[in-house]
């Protein structure tokens, strides 16, 4: 069985109900820790009127997911996901330098 784990953008569309597909989708699909920690990020520091919309995807995430941790398979997955996505929405594909 093919298992990948989905963007965090991605899981947020899916939470929001919109129309969303994969060109290749897998059997089964996950969330990287990665994703909870970004969800959980978003839901403290969001103002009063975006939190209720946050800590909804988090639940939603939380409760569809299995969240795999992340290793030295899940690591090069997730960085090509980000970039992909960073493609797709006309953003830089590159890490911000410290």
């Amino acid at each position: 069985m093919r298992r990948a784990p989905l963007d965090t953008s991605f899981v947020i569309s899916l939470a929001r109900g919109d129309e969303v597909t994969l060109e290749d989708p897998p059997e089964q699909a996950a969330i990287s820790v990665l994703t909870l920690r970004g969800l959980h990020h978003g839901v403290l520091v969001a103002t009063d009127e975006q939190r209720p919309g946050g800590l909804a995807t988090l639940v939603f995430a939380e409760r569809r997911f299995a969240a795999l941790p992340v290793d030295t398979r899940i690591a090069p997955r997730c960085g090509e996901l980000v970039a992909a996505a960073r493609r797709r929405e006309g953003g830089s594909s590159e890490q911000p330098t410290r």
